[in-house]
């Protein structure tokens, strides 16, 4: 896990402490994180003495919610990144197919868009109204300049061929 927030909590744990903490984050349990201690640092400890760490007034307690909201913070940087690249691709596809000799199909693909991301939108001689589309609809401008680049491009390569 890298470019996360300091866990002052985790980090003042020893090394033992500190893989206890990862294993329960793993969802392991009581027992099995006993025998992974062991296993690991030759330590001997009774399931009932690794419940009582991670008990509400556990000595683990604090270093586990920190470990778990790093674990979350990255998940969701993780997720947001695979969509951001999602989006790039999508966008750029829908595009291609717009700009495609198929009318009809991109006809669909435009209605589609419009149905999803401004669906209170009535057509209005093929144009959504001003009125209708809301104020604070988000653009990311660097999804919307590849997505013009990807357009010249095409452009490009329509003209060329």
């Amino acid at each position: 896990m890298t470019n996360i927030k300091p866990l002052p909590g985790f980090a003042a744990l020893n090394a033992a402490e500190q893989f206890a903490v990862q294993l329960r984050a793993e969802g392991k349990s009581y027992l099995q994180i006993s025998a992974g201690l062991e296993a690991e640092f030759g330590l001997k400890r009774a399931e009932s003495t690794i419940r009582e760490w991670f008990s509400p007034a556990g000595k683990l307690l604090q270093a586990t919610n920190e470990w778990n909201e790093a674990l979350a913070d990255s998940a969701l940087r993780d997720a947001r990144s695979l969509v951001k690249r999602a989006s790039k691709n999508a966008a750029i596809k829908a595009i291609e197919v717009m700009n495609g000799d198929d009318q009809a199909l991109a006809l669909k693909s435009a209605l589609a868009l419009m149905n999803k991301y401004v669906p209170d939108a009535r057509p209005n001689n093929g144009r959504a109204a001003d009125d209708v589309i809301p104020a604070d609809l988000e653009f990311d401008d660097e999804l919307a300049d590849e997505g013009n680049r990807a357009l010249q491009q095409i452009r490009t390569n329509d003209s060329s061929a």
